[in-house]
């Protein structure tokens, strides 16, 4: 974001002279107000710092949403989502044979062998995709985000 997009949000329409970027120092001197107040010059830095960390908080939560579909092996977000929403769903499905299972044994088998492996996957799936978000949450301010050390590994994962 440029001092014009902070001063612009602001509601003032304004020029700037010269090359970028604007200091305080030429602050004055170099932005030409056209309409609406000039603000002092910590509004302007404020409103930038505020773009700027809006700016970074989605970057960080794209580089989550890339590293969950390469984990997932999803061609795109709407992959993602319907790989995520049919686990759930497979999930809820094997919990609602061990409820009625447990609610009347003598009728309803329990998991089935695969069934049980199925459930250890889904977990570790939901396992891994929280310690993403978590990761994603937790990412130190003047990092780059995108270095590995920052994000958990898929190591003896298996995808859904």
């Amino acid at each position: 974001m440029s001092v014009l997009d902070a001063l612009a949000d602001l509601g003032i329409q304004a020029s700037v002279s010269g090359p970028a970027p604007i200091t305080e120092a030429d602050y004055l001197e170099r932005v030409t107000i056209h309409e609406g107040d000039r603000p002092d010059w910590r509004t302007v830095v404020k409103k930038l710092a505020e773009q700027e960390r809006v700016e970074r908080i989605e970057a960080i939560r794209e580089e989550a949403s890339r590293r969950m579909r390469h984990f997932l092996q999803a061609r795109d977000k709407e992959h993602l989502s319907q790989i995520i929403i049919n686990g759930h769903r497979e999930a809820t499905r094997l919990q609602e044979i061990k409820i009625e299972h447990l609610a009347d044994p003598t009728n309803r088998p329990e998991l089935t062998q695969s069934e049980h492996q199925r459930v250890e996957q889904l977990k570790s799936v939901d396992r891994m995709l929280e310690a993403i978000r978590s990761a994603s949450n937790n990412i130190p301010d003047d990092v780059d985000f995108a270095d590995d050390q920052y994000w958990p590994t898929a190591r003896n994962s298996v995808p859904a």
